[in-house]
């Protein structure tokens, strides 16, 4: 499991910050943690991509806000849709139940791992 927060900096800058968390943290699971993270920075080139290609259009007149960029998240736009459809179900099935939070992974902070990069709004060159 692994969580993103982003922290703005500036209008056109904003820092992330992964933290992995992994149940078993032994040697003999270090390969395929080393691995789970490594399909994570894949993905995470491929949303700086991404990020950086909007931002030129992010000063025009013609901007419309919006948390996803339709022309190339649609496949996130119809995850979030379907999440937030199924949430929204079971919170009306479990209506005057008491739910505790529980961490799905069993994860404790001793088997966190953190990376922080930048993202910034300058074009660059591929």
């Amino acid at each position: 499991m692994d969580t993103k927060p982003r922290r703005p900096r500036s209008v056109d800058k904003t820092d992330v910050v992964f933290d992995y968390y992994f149940a078993d943290v032994s040697e003999h699971a270090r390969e395929k943690n080393l691995a789970s993270i490594a399909v994570s920075e894949q993905i995470q080139s491929e949303d700086v991509a991404i990020c950086e290609s909007v931002q030129p259009g992010l000063a025009s007149r013609s901007y419309n806000r919006g948390r996803l960029s339709v022309r190339r998240e649609a496949g996130e736009y119809l995850f979030h849709k379907l999440l937030s459809a199924d949430l929204h179900t079971a919170m009306e099935k479990n209506a005057g139940r008491c739910n505790r939070a529980v961490n799905p992974a069993g994860a404790s902070h001793a088997n966190q791992v953190s990376r922080k990069i930048r993202l910034s709004g300058a074009p660059h060159s591929r």
